[in-house]
């Protein structure tokens, strides 16, 4: 991690002295100067921000403000909080763009921690598994595409997701680049005109297969969380089958059902 100079943070805390901005909400003028501090290399990726207490001396903002500049950025994507070592300069990987199903909590408990996906493979699975009773194939290969999701560069999922490449072509032409940070639902309602209506979730604990630890860094034989998800279409069609792993974390994870009702749970 390259180290920041006392003369780049002098020069990012003097512009508060010399320009105060009138007319603007003063956490979006706290964002604003951090972000420049960014773009300018000020900070790099990697970098360590100053503390939330170093902003309130060095600054004419309140913790509040300081709090609230802050978090936005982390929902952004372009912060990333660590517990007990502070706020971090993200690097420029694309944030998962509007995470739907499951979401975990930030400190506060008003936000949300950023989801940084990246495609692993897409790959066509023939014959029977854990799709077969949900997506009607009739026999016919089902595009599955896994993706690793970093939470916040806190731990990591891994998702394994399902969808008939007939019916769903986008999936399966779309750059693996492409897919990277895409919401699969929304590309799907957008290509075929068939939006994902509502949900059927559910959750069980198992003992993860020695790749999925060994792609999401945890011990061989580690336990946590399977969410399934089906995606249904008005007329009660399964549009997708998603497989979630999840490992132990005492982040509160958020889950949505369709009618927008939030449930909240630890696993530890």
């Amino acid at each position: 991690m390259a180290k920041v100079s006392s003369t780049a943070k002098r020069d990012f805390f003097d512009q508060f002295r010399r320009r105060p901005a009138h007319g603007v909400y003063k956490h979006r003028q706290l964002r604003e100067a951090l972000l420049k501090a960014i773009d300018s290399g000020s900070w790099a990726a990697g970098d360590n921000l100053p503390t939330e207490a170093e902003l309130v001396r060095l600054t004419p903002f309140s913790l509040g403000t300081v709090q609230r500049a802050i978090r936005s950025l982390v929902e952004d994507g372009l912060v990333v909080r660590r517990r007990g070592r502070g706020s971090f300069v993200t690097d420029k990987r694309s944030r998962m763009q509007n995470p739907l199903h499951f979401r975990f909590l930030s400190d506060d408990g008003a936000g949300y921690l950023p989801v940084f996906p990246k495609v692993l493979s897409r790959q066509l699975k023939t014959g029977a598994g854990p799709w077969t009773r949900h997506l009607n194939t009739a026999g016919r290969a089902v595009l599955r595409i896994d993706r690793l999701l970093s939470i916040n560069d806190e731990f990591n999922l891994y998702s394994r997701f399902y969808v008939d490449p007939g019916r769903f072509r986008a999936l399966a032409r779309e750059s693996l680049k492409a897919l990277h940070s895409a919401n699969f639902t929304k590309l799907i309602g957008r290509e075929s005109n068939v939006p994902v209506s509502y949900l059927y979730q559910r959750v069980c604990t198992i003992r993860f297969p020695a790749a999925i630890c060994r792609a999401i860094k945890v011990r061989r034989a580690t336990s946590g969380i399977l969410l399934e998800i089906i995606g249904h279409a008005a007329d009660g069609q399964a549009v997708y089958f998603q497989e979630i792993f999840i490992p132990p974390t005492e982040r509160q994870l958020v889950i949505s059902d369709r009618t927008g009702v939030e449930k909240t749970t630890t696993m530890t």
